[in-house]
């Protein structure tokens, strides 16, 4: 992770995004028209006794029409590139829903550094297969 360990990390209060690029080779699924996809991440509406982040999407892709899986990776790196494999930090069912919004099911750390998920690699698994991932950066 890049930064100043040093610093403290800035309060997990805003917004975060990963542009998910989708992989065409998994058309198998459904058809995939869009090349990405694109999430927010959202900690503002937080409170007491809604302690979820919030993902939010501009459309529903028409391959979502069940549930889905976000991975958050240790690193920021694409799994086809040669690096070691990439471990999976956190990983979130996200049901499916009718809205354009889903909770996360647990407070995300939305800044770089230890526990945060500002500059790692976010996937996609639809019916067992990584079908697309993204690095998560500030909104």
């Amino acid at each position: 992770m890049c930064g100043d360990s040093h610093l403290p990390p800035t309060p997990s209060l805003g917004d975060a995004v990963a542009v998910i690029r989708l992989q065409p080779q998994l058309g198998a699924i459904t058809s995939m028209p869009e090349s990405s996809w694109r999430l927010q991440l959202s900690n503002r509406l937080v409170t007491e006794e809604e302690d979820n982040t919030k993902l939010m999407y501009e459309a529903k892709p028409d391959w979502w029409c069940d549930d889905v899986k976000l991975r958050i990776h240790l690193y920021g790196t694409p799994s086809n590139t040669r690096e070691p494999q990439n471990p999976v930090l956190q990983e979130m069912p996200i049901r499916f829903a009718k809205s354009n919004s889903s909770s996360v099911g647990r407070k995300l750390e939305l800044h770089v550094g230890e526990d945060g998920v500002i500059g790692r690699m976010m996937s996609v698994e639809v019916e067992g297969r990584v079908i697309g991932e993204g690095v998560i950066g500030r909104l």
